[in-house]
């Protein structure tokens, strides 16, 4: 199996046990206010993990041998959650620690297991939006 095709097996089995694999790693969830962006990863994220697109909104945390450690989101109240509607219940949690005069908010594992589900089903439906199909050979 050549590397590309493993990587991508790599990535379509996260996707379509993202939820499994989020819960069995005990993966957190960060707000990050001064970037809008929503983190939910690893509890340590390792050194070579660098950020690569699915689509316009949904990223993933890649280290160099294609293991996803993390998803980004970027734009997450100003954007991702007017098109998302069931994230919207993290909004408390980010609002209250706001308060707190910190940048970083860690929020609380049972309201991300609510929404890990429907997470799982945004990354299958833009992985599908961005497949390139490609013409069969003609013989």
């Amino acid at each position: 199996m050549t590397t590309t095709l493993k990587n991508n097996k790599k990535i379509l089995d996260f996707i379509y046990h993202f939820n499994k694999i989020a819960r069995g790693e005990k993966w957190v969830s960060r707000y990050d206010i001064e970037s809008d962006s929503l983190s939910f990863t690893v509890p340590k994220l390792p050194d070579d993990a660098r950020i690569k697109y699915l689509g316009d909104e949904v990223a993933f945390y890649l280290t160099k041998d294609s293991n996803i450690k993390g998803i980004f989101i970027e734009y997450f109240k100003s954007n991702f959650i007017k098109h998302h509607k069931d994230f919207r219940q993290l909004l408390k949690d980010i609002e209250k620690k706001k308060e707190m005069k910190t940048t970083l908010v860690e929020l609380k594992s049972n309201k991300m297991k609510k929404v890990i589900v429907e997470l799982e089903e945004i990354m299958r439906e833009s992985l599908i939006k961005n497949i390139k199909l490609v013409e069969p050979a003609v013989y």
